[in-house]
């Protein structure tokens, strides 16, 4: 069992916390907003998404998944999933040359070897017929 980190459980982070931990792995969700982390460790979304609660509840039941407010939580996770949107420019559109949390920033010279992958939906763009699209990018 590998123990992951999620930092941050919007649509995208929570739903791949608790996905890894129903295969699994020991996962911990960092999240910066305490009413988001409120819901999700009482097993309901911020968010709509058919059947999500069920494997919530499930995935928490199990003791593999939790969430958290603090950082320090994630030391000791061997992978770092970075599952959180570009930072914004001032006009509002999406930063996408960096993520906006800094691999360096999430483990220690003490903590071992570790490995971060980045998670993110790519902006919204027109499709053919007009209408915007989201498409996943990892």
């Amino acid at each position: 069992m590998t123990k992951l980190s999620v930092i941050g459980c919007g649509y995208l982070g929570a739903v791949h916390a608790a996905c890894m931990a129903e295969l699994g792995h020991e996962v911990v969700g960092l999240e910066v907003d305490p009413r988001k982390v409120a819901l999700l460790r009482s097993g309901r979304a911020p968010f709509h998404e058919p059947g999500f609660d069920d494997l919530l509840v499930h995935a928490l039941a199990t003791g593999r998944l939790t969430f958290t407010t603090d950082p320090a939580a994630v030391a000791g996770a061997q992978v770092h999933f970075i599952c959180v949107g570009p930072p914004s420019r001032t006009a509002g559109t999406p930063q996408t040359s960096r993520p906006s949390t800094p691999p360096s920033r999430l483990s220690s010279p003490t903590s071992g070897r570790t490995t971060t992958a980045r998670s993110s939906w790519s902006a919204s763009r027109p499709s053919r017929s007009g209408r915007r699209s989201r498409s996943p990018r990892t």
